[in-house]
C-alpha cells in the first residue's frame, strides 16, 4: 500500500508578517488549525511540519514538538529541497503539499485531489492540483504528486524560484491532471495570510464560526462572505506574491493536460 503524506511548510522568518505561523485563532495557533483540518483527510496517513534548520525556527520546531506534531527540518530557502527530504525520511510514495498560512484548507478538497491522482495513475499521472484551474478563494491551495517527480525536481531545477516554491518544475516538466472544484468552494476572495489585513479577515471568521472539537466549514464561510460584501473586502488590497510568474508557469502546464 502506497504511504501518503502531507507535508505542511511553515517558517517564522515571513517578511511581510513574522510569525504568522503561531498567531492564535480562537485560542489556538494558526499552524495548529492547519495542522488540525489536514487530519481530517481520509486518505492521507500522515501529517507532517516542515521548518527550517535555521535558528529562527527552533521557536517553531520547539512548538510542533510540545504539541505532539511530527517535525522535520531542512533548508530554508530551498524548500524544494526541504520536501524532498521529508518525503524520503518518511517513506512516502505520494505527498501532499500544503502551507502554513491556509487555516482553512480544505480536507474534502485534499481527498478528491489525491483520488484524482490515484486513478489517474493508469494513465500515468504524476501531479494533480487545483492550482491548474483556479476558480477558488486563495488559501484552498492544495497540489499532490508522486516521489518520483519530487525526486526528479530536486535532481534537476537549477532556478532559485523553482527550489523556493517547490512545485514549479514539477509543473513544467511532468504529467499534470488540473481538478476544478466544486461550486460550492468557487469565489474570488483572500482566505490565506500574508499581511495584517489576511490576518484581520481570517480572525473574524475564526472567532464567528469556530467550535472546539470541529473544524469550520469552508462553504459556510463562503456564505458568509457573500452577504457581506464589507467583511470579504477587509484584505481586497493584499497583493498576491509572485503572482505573475506563477500564471506563467501555470499556463505553460496547460499546454499538456492529460485530461
Amino acid at each position: 500500500m502506497e504511504k501518503v503524506g502531507i507535508i505542511i511548510q511553515a517558517r517564522m522568518s515571513s517578511t511581510r508578517l513574522p510569525g504568522k505561523v503561531l498567531l492564535p485563532l480562537a485560542g489556538k495557533e494558526m499552524l495548529w488549525h492547519v495542522v488540525e483540518r489536514c487530519r481530517r483527510s481520509r486518505r492521507a496517513h500522515n501529517v507532517i511540519v516542515a521548518t527550517s534548520s535555521d535558528r529562527s525556527d527552533d521557536v517553531l520546531a520547539g512548538w510542533c514538538k510540545k504539541n505532539s506534531i511530527p517535525v522535520f527540518r531542512g533548508n530554508l530557502d530551498n524548500v524544494l529541497s526541504r520536501y524532498f527530504n521529508c518525503a524520503k525520511k518518511n517513506n512516502l510514495d505520494i505527498i501532499v503539499r500544503i502551507t502554513s498560512d491556509c487555516p482553512l484548507v480544505d480536507p474534502s478538497s485534499i481527498d478528491e485531489i489525491l483520488r484524482v491522482l490515484n486513478t489517474g495513475r493508469t494513465k500515468h499521472v504524476e501531479y494533480v492540483s487545483n492550482l491548474l484551474d483556479r476558480n477558488y478563494p486563495r488559501g484552498l491551495d492544495c497540489e499532490a504528486f508522486t516521489f518520483s517527480v519530487l525526486k526528479n525536481a530536486h535532481k534537476k531545477a537549477i532556478d532559485a524560484f523553482d527550489k523556493e516554491h517547490v512545485t514549479p518544475y514539477i509543473i513544467k516538466n511532468a504529467r499534470t491532471c488540473p481538478y476544478t472544484m466544486p461550486k460550492k468552494l468557487q469565489g474570488n476572495y483572500r482566505l490565506t495570510v500574508d499581511e495584517k489585513n489576511d490576518y484581520k479577515l481570517i480572525k473574524l471568521i475564526y472567532d464567528n464560526f469556530y467550535k472546539n472539537g470541529d473544524i469550520i466549514n469552508v462553504c459556510d464561510v463562503l456564505k458568509f462572505l457573500s452577504k457581506n460584501k464589507r467583511v470579504a473586502i477587509i484584505n481586497k488590497n493584499v497583493k498576491q506574491k509572485d503572482k505573475e510568474r506563477q500564471k506563467q508557469i501555470v499556463e505553460a502546464a496547460k499546454q499538456k493536460l492529460l485530461f
